[in-house]
């Protein structure tokens, strides 16, 4: 159910944007990154974060000169570490996400703060455990323990610096609160969370 909602909200998006085409200005851009990912638990567990990356491609449709609607497709890196009876445990996933995200930006000239908040679907590609001592390690494929996708939700802000007629640096910062379970064990519940930085830069069509 959730699913179908965030799908016909996507939609809704999507076809409000080309039903705009007249007004509407579009750029292709690439971002990178790291995300500072960590989880919250149930029961609570004391896991530290892990840095991972964050790589892919946004499409901001300006819908006026303050007001942009930016979906994209993205690969993030996210996970926790901890130690328990001497063992080094290392929890690794990457997703594959789709954002859509709206952004408002200040009227200003060459560099122009903004804002964005937004939903993201994310699907699981592979899950990984590494456990490791003083003497040995092994690692385990743990996919099979976590849902295949997430919602979440992302909210930040960054600078767009233009650098030529139709071309734009960006740098980012946001938090993205994951909303769903992503554990399939029992009496156990899970969501991701992440401190991301990205820059990348953007192409007026």
């Amino acid at each position: 159910m959730k699913n179908l909602v965030f799908l016909v909200l996507l939609f809704v998006v999507l076809l409000f944007s080309s039903e705009s085409n007249a007004q509407v200005k579009v750029s292709l851009g690439l971002e990178a990154g790291i995300n500072i990912a960590n989880t919250t638990q149930t029961p609570d567990a004391n896991t530290n974060s892990k840095v991972g990356m964050i790589a892919g491609g946004v499409l901001e449709l300006g819908l006026s000169k303050q007001i942009s609607i930016v979906p994209g497709i993205r690969y993030v890196m996210k996970g926790n570490s901890f130690t328990t009876n001497n063992v080094n445990v290392d929890n690794k996933g990457n997703f594959l996400q789709f954002p859509a995200l709206l952004k408002v930006k200040f009227p200003l000239t060459e560099i122009k703060p903004y804002l964005i908040a937004g939903p993201i679907l994310g699907i699981l590609l592979s899950s990984t455990q590494d456990q490791s001592t003083s003497t040995q390690s092994a690692s385990f494929d743990t996919k099979a323990n976590f849902e295949t996708t997430e919602f979440s939700l992302l909210f930040g802000g960054g600078l767009d610096f233009k650098v030529a007629t139709t071309t734009d640096l960006f740098f980012q910062f946001g938090y993205e609160l994951g909303l769903s379970n992503i554990s399939k064990v029992v009496n156990q519940t899970i969501k991701t969370n992440g401190i991301q930085i990205t820059a990348g830069a953007k192409f007026g069509l």
